[in-house]
């Protein structure tokens, strides 16, 4: 008989009794109560290994005892091998009654079960596998040894599959890819009987909107993907997508939340709650977004974006020049003229050391500047480049002839 799990795995895979289960572990949900009372019980079925007594009490010479064959017959005088396996003791007596009564006048057959076959010990495999069904636990078989006899684990669409083993109102959930490759020795478990190995799909939620791959992505063992996460196996957000106003839907669609993203993915804040099995995320485009850069750059004046801009990206369509320029100095003006705000940054720091805490989101009318030499008043320099300025990027016409005619 297989060896059970060690006590240490199995608190490992299925933790202690009573204690919320670890993440790809989740508790099964009771059977309901029976309202008729308790079932009957399932008769018995007669199998390989049972020894059964036959007598004749007419005629002592057919009186036998043998053992179900394991091709599961019974073999009886006159009648030959008796298929009995999968039959109960009624049925069989009923079947050899009717045989004997075809050479004997009188023939009473009484049939007893001396000697029951030892308890099998069995696992039940299901899903998209050659050969579902019940597997017989000969010695200490595992997880993988039983994946070999249902014939699955030969086909690369498999990788993708779960895992996931039931017992004793407990469930242990893996990537399948993991347990053919045998990432780690624990996770081909030693199963034990009555255990039931459930394959299956992966719970998936979905991307859209501005994302370079929308579409389903699969969850990982436990049912929760982090919002960052899943755009990141989406391949990323476009240029126009808008993480002000990122959209999840929760619970199958009945609850909506709007999220901004940007605290979450460039300031370190609280993530909000992952997504879980049906759970959808679309990531809205952004409205144009006009910025403008000034000073040591090749192209300065208004640059468009559609959808969302970053402090890097700004700086890198104007082209800052090589040589004479101060990007430690750098400033960004937001506001201006009614209510300017001055933000000094370190574009050396971002632009040649790629520290990314830097890269700032610019918002539509935001000023670049890159100076030459130190200035001690942006704002005065501002007021002599951008005097025709009257309002955000719309007026983008008037400024740039106003930059021109300086």
């Amino acid at each position: 008989a297989p060896q059970p799990l060690a006590p240490a795995e199995e608190a490992f895979w299925f933790g202690p009794r009573g204690a919320p289960p670890p993440l790809g572990r989740k508790p099964l949900r009771p059977a309901a109560p029976s309202r008729s009372g308790d079932e009957p019980a399932e008769p018995y079925r007669l199998g390989a290994g049972d020894v059964l007594v036959l007598r004749i009490p007419e005629d002592e010479t057919y009186d036998t005892e043998a053992e179900v064959t394991p091709d599961g017959r019974f073999a009886v005088p006159l009648l030959g091998g008796v298929r009995a396996s999968g039959k109960t003791l009624d049925e069989l007596r009923r079947e050899l009654q009717r045989g004997f009564a075809r050479y004997l006048r009188r023939a009473t057959v009484t049939l007893t079960l001396k000697k029951a076959r030892p308890a099998a010990q069995q696992v039940v495999v299901v899903g998209p596998v050659e050969r579902p069904g019940r597997v017989e636990l000969s010695g200490q078989r595992t997880l993988l040894d039983v994946l070999g006899v249902v014939g699955y684990g030969g086909k690369a669409s498999q990788q993708r599959d779960r895992i996931t083993v039931l017992r004793q109102g407990r469930s242990l959930t893996l990537w399948a890819r993991d347990v053919l490759a045998l990432r780690d020795p624990r996770w081909n478990l030693r199963l034990r009987a009555d255990d039931v190995v459930l394959v299956h799909l992966p719970e998936q939620a979905t991307v859209s909107g501005e994302v370079v791959r929308p579409g389903a992505v699969d969850l990982p063992p436990g049912g929760t993907l982090p919002v960052a996460e899943a755009i990141a196996r989406s391949g990323g957000v476009t240029d126009k997508a808008d993480l002000r106003r990122v959209r999840v839907l929760r619970d199958w669609g009945r609850r909506v939340e709007v999220v901004d993203l940007n605290p979450v993915l460039f300031a370190g804040a609280a993530p909000p709650a992952p997504l879980r099995p049906g759970d959808g995320l679309t990531v809205p485009a952004g409205k144009p977004t006009g910025v403008y850069v000034f000073g040591m750059v090749e192209t300065p004046g208004l640059q468009r974006f559609s959808g969302r801009v970053s402090l890097a990206a700004a700086v890198a369509q104007a082209s800052p020049k090589q040589f004479g320029a101060l990007l430690e100095e750098a400033k960004v003006v937001r506001g201006w003229p009614e209510d300017p705000e001055v933000i000094a940054v370190d574009l050396e720091r971002l632009l040649l050391d790629h520290d990314q805490r830097l890269d700032i989101e610019l918002r539509d009318g935001d000023v670049v500047y890159i100076p030459e030499t130190t200035l001690s008043d942006v704002l005065d320099v501002l007021a002599r480049v951008l005097g025709p300025l009257s309002g955000p990027a719309s007026g983008a016409g008037s400024v740039i002839s106003g930059v021109n005619a300086r």
